[in-house]
């Protein structure tokens, strides 16, 4: 049995949901830590590093898993309120990083679970982790053109090193 609307397209509750959800956003954002007087970000050139900018956590997996028809990463945001992210190569050569990493990770699964039941294959998947790759490391070179430089490496996968 199908609970979902199967219409593609965006519904008047769908709508008054989201622009709900954003103002709640807004204005139930709370800075936990600001070390060092970094935040708000001063000037409009920021580089931006790590797993979370473009793969940005929306949710949990399994029942803190969140589907929805559009989400907005880190590197979007920053560029929708007005700022340049001067580390677009960086973040290039971390996702092709991370993709290479992700289908060997994937391959090997599939190889080593080959025949064998559900329960194993998921077994298998916690005993040996996706390992989140941490990119090229980051330079002076690589920050001097950005006024600030952020970090943001969150994932929903575990990391092991």
């Amino acid at each position: 049995m199908m609970y979902a609307n199967l219409n593609p397209a965006v519904s008047p509750m769908e709508r008054a949901h989201a622009e709900l959800a954003r103002k709640a956003a807004m204005e139930g954002f709370v800075l936990l830590q600001n070390k060092n007087n970094a935040l708000p970000l001063t000037g409009k050139k920021v580089a931006l590093y790590g797993t979370g900018a473009r793969k940005t956590l929306k949710g949990g997996v399994g029942s803190g898993e969140v589907n929805e028809r559009r989400s907005v990463t880190i590197e979007q945001g920053l560029i929708w309120m007005g700022y340049e992210v001067t580390s677009s190569g960086w973040l290039d050569d971390f996702d092709a990083e991370y993709d290479k990493a992700y289908a060997e990770w994937k391959a090997y699964i599939a190889e080593a679970t080959a025949g064998i039941n559900t329960y194993e294959v998921h077994r298998l998947a916690k005993k040996t982790p996706f390992v989140v790759p941490s990119g090229h490391p980051i330079t002076e070179e690589d920050v001097e053109n950005s006024d600030p430089a952020v970090h943001y490496r969150k994932t929903q996968y575990q990391e092991r090193r």
